[in-house]
């Protein structure tokens, strides 16, 4: 890529669960050709409802600073930490954002929702990384859009470190049984965006004969919806590949 190519990417701010201020991986392998990517991160200590509310208390700051940096639009990227409270305060905490740094602003949990509606899917089996309180959580948020829940398959992480050494066989067979509980499910979720999943889509569906939507390329995939670019992608599944947005 020539330095004029790169000069004109328009530039994404990412607000990420972990300390670190990392974009994550799929944003950069799918879009970074694309897009100029810049993390703030929230510090979320637990995946939990109380790690959560903490988090939040930082947003509006990082989108501050990642209007100063540049960025045309925000993308809240943390599943449980955008939906942990429903459909309203999902909306309050993007309209939050957007107040903060005047700039639109979504959220990978409203991503998560588009892509399910791309695909028509009403009804759907879930493999999570979450603790129960989350997966409740997560089920009332999938009800409040319509969307059933017919099967889960959690991991009980609560640890924010141990959810990023979750390897793909792992996330592969969460899927799998989730599947289990209801072949006849519209589409199967993989929630929580630490749990990553290029690798695996594609196997999954082939296994499964189901759509497969996960957190990380939903929201990877919503950011790129920000800056107005093709967002398809071929290799990482039927929905970024044939299904737009």
């Amino acid at each position: 890529m020539s330095a004029g190519t790169a000069a004109l990417r328009p530039k994404i701010g990412l607000i990420v669960p972990p300390a670190n201020d990392e974009v994550p991986p799929e944003c950069e392998a799918l879009y970074g050709d694309a897009i100029e990517f810049a993390a703030r991160g929230a510090a979320l200590k637990s995946l939990d409802i109380a790690g959560y509310a903490d988090a939040e208390t930082r947003i509006a700051g990082l989108a501050a600073e990642l209007r100063d940096w540049g960025a045309a639009a925000i993308v809240l990227l943390g599943t449980s930490m955008t939906f942990y409270r429903g459909r309203a305060h999902t909306r309050e905490m993007e309209a939050m954002a957007s107040a903060a740094s005047g700039l639109p602003t979504t959220s990978l949990s409203s991503s998560v929702i588009a892509a399910l509606r791309s695909v028509g899917a009403r009804r759907v089996v879930l493999g999570t990384a979450y603790v129960d309180e989350v997966n409740r959580a997560l089920v009332s948020f999938l009800a409040e859009h319509g969307i059933e829940t017919s099967g889960l398959s959690a991991m009980n992480i609560r640890d924010v470190h141990a959810v990023h050494e979750v390897g793909s066989q792992a996330v592969l067979e969460t899927g799998l049984r989730a599947f289990e509980q209801d072949p006849d499910a519209d589409a199967i979720l993989i929630s929580c965006g630490a749990l990553h999943t290029l690798e695996i889509t594609a196997p999954l569906e082939k296994e499964t004969g189901k759509t497969v939507i996960s957190s990380a390329v939903a929201g990877a995939r919503g950011a790129a919806a920000m800056a107005g670019i093709d967002t398809r992608r071929s290799g990482y599944g039927h929905w970024l590949e044939a299904v737009p947005i």
